[in-house]
């Protein structure tokens, strides 16, 4: 018997890679002639940024380049940076083929091993990781009803979320900085922090509007004795990100990433360094969402003949929380038996090791790198880094026994005290992502009706008794009896499919 199937088209986001893959990285930096001679390695820095990448069938080929420094103490007695770039090119295998992927690619350091050849030559030599999340957003088939052949239906309807648009941009931009006349000009850039504060994002149709500030901090020295300063400006932001299909009512996750960030000093007319020229581009990752119910079957059977299913399970995934976080950690840093008289320059570099779903909450736990530079008890600079565990807890409500985190971690700003060679230092961290639940159901996918094998009743009956014990379900004994799940509640006043308590049922047999 033909039966009359209505279907409705969903997306199914499928993760086919979320993992961390390694990538060498080799190569020589030879100080440029302006810089002085190294004495001594205080440091080797490395930003890995993920600039393309392209995916053909199941390989995901990942392109980008490490931007390097190296912090060292000179045959001056004072602190030098010298810096230098590495492309690099990673292919990762994928369990699949995706379709419409949606990618998230970061980048930290794995482990950089920095010697000084000679006093004018460093090798170096490590590895990155780079963090690979490959969504496939399939279309598939979903039966929502079934008509004809007295078939009886077990319905429930699924709470999930379309993807409706990702946004992956980069937006190239250079901004020049006035340093403040009560300031001192700029001999060599040392180090600089460049974070991207997102204040608001706006969703108009096909249109995301995204406002906020630039947050710039540059060290650098001041004179040729090693005299280092510090500023710190705050740029405003404004972008507009084209994102067809998006409208005001689906909910949008934003961030803002700058990466491939180079400061330098630009000198004026009259030779005096006092301008900044800070050129970055800003990766915009963005995605859009729209909540969506649709009806599942998860069971079928005929009052009237036999009948036949396919089931299958399908993962159905809705968005929880967009996340935004401020995470406080709160360190002491020992010395030992180095004496610190002046701390010339503190920074942190955090980074996620793992999210994992934990009772009623959310574990993200991660690393933060905590680097000092300062001067010892003879005003000669030195340098010690510790890295730090913590551990952020972000409550969720309800039984989710499967939850999927996209998360992005930046670092805000770092401040301290210094007493008794001790570092005590507060770190604030910035948390962004968005939360996903998934949801698994077994559902039917196919049904035939055999009018050809009529259910065997007996005509004279028109009510048979049940004992049903406390839990049962009314679907299971309708289905038993070949009668309907109405029909049963009913006869017997049943307000709830789930039997309270034990008792007698009276099952009226359905003649079809």
């Amino acid at each position: 018997m033909e039966l009359k199937v209505t279907k409705e088209a969903v997306t199914i986001n499928e993760a086919i890679f979320d993992s961390t893959v390694e990538q060498s990285i080799e190569c020589d930096l030879v100080l440029p002639d302006y810089c002085p001679d190294i004495a001594r390695i205080f440091k080797c820095a490395v930003d890995p940024d993920a600039t393309r990448y392209t995916q053909n069938a199941d390989k995901l080929v990942i392109d980008g380049t490490a931007f390097i420094r190296v912090f060292y103490l000179n045959d001056q007695n004072t602190v030098s940076c010298a810096e230098t770039k590495t492309a690099f090119s990673k292919t990762v295998d994928l369990k699949s083929v995706p379709e419409n992927p949606v990618i998230h690619i970061t980048g930290k350091v794995g482990y950089i091993n920095c010697r000084a050849v000679n006093q004018r030559r460093i090798d170096i030599r490590g590895s990155i990781a780079l963090g690979v999340n490959v969504v496939s957003q399939r279309t598939d088939q979903v039966i929502t009803d079934l008509q004809g052949g007295n078939v009886q239906l077990n319905r429930h309807m699924v709470d999930m979320t379309d993807i409706v648009a990702c946004a992956s941009r980069t937006l190239e931009s250079r901004e020049e900085i006035e340093i403040d006349p009560g300031q001192p000009e700029v001999e060599q850039v040392l180090r600089f922090e460049v974070c991207a504060n997102l204040t608001d994002c706006k969703v108009i149709t096909n249109k995301l509007l995204l406002r906020g500030e630039l947050q710039v901090k540059v060290v650098y020295l001041c004179d040729s004795e090693g005299n280092i300063a510090l500023v710190e400006y705050a740029l405003p932001l404004s972008h507009v990100i084209d994102m067809e299909g998006v409208n005001e009512d689906h909910e949008c996750f934003a961030c803002l990433t700058p990466t491939q960030v180079m400061v330098t000093p630009k000198a004026s007319v009259d030779e005096e360094c006092r301008t900044l020229v800070v050129d970055y581009i800003l990766q915009c990752n963005a995605i859009a969402h729209s909540p969506k119910q649709i009806c599942v079957i998860g069971d079928v059977y005929s009052t009237a003949y036999e009948c036949a299913l396919e089931k299958r399970p399908m993962v159905f995934e809705r968005l929880y929380k967009i996340v935004d976080e401020k995470i406080t950690q709160q360190e002491v840093m020992e010395f030992g038996d180095a004496s610190v008289s002046e701390v010339l320059d503190i920074w942190a570099r955090p980074s996620i090791k793992s999210v994992k779903t934990q009772d009623d909450c959310i574990v993200v736990s991660g690393t933060s790198q905590v680097c000092v530079l300062y001067k010892d008890s003879e005003g000669t600079p030195s340098f010690m880094e510790k890295t730090f565990d913590f551990e952020y807890k972000y409550p969720i409500e309800g039984n989710l026994s499967s939850v999927r985190m996209q998360a992005y971690l930046s670092q805000c700003s770092i401040s301290y005290t210094l007493s008794e060679q001790k570092l005590e230092f507060r770190s604030e961290m910035n948390l962004k992502g968005v939360i996903y639940v998934t949801c698994r159901e077994n559902i039917v996918c196919e049904c035939t009706v055999n009018e050809d094998a009529p259910q065997a009743k007996d005509p004279r009956v028109a009510l048979t008794i049940y004992y049903a014990d406390a839990g049962e379900n009314v679907w299971d004994i309708a289905k038993r009896y070949h009668t309907s799940v109405s029909a049963v509640m009913e006869e017997n006043d049943l307000e709830q499919e789930t039997i309270a308590q034990r008792g007698m049922l009276l099952i009226p047999i359905v003649n079809l």
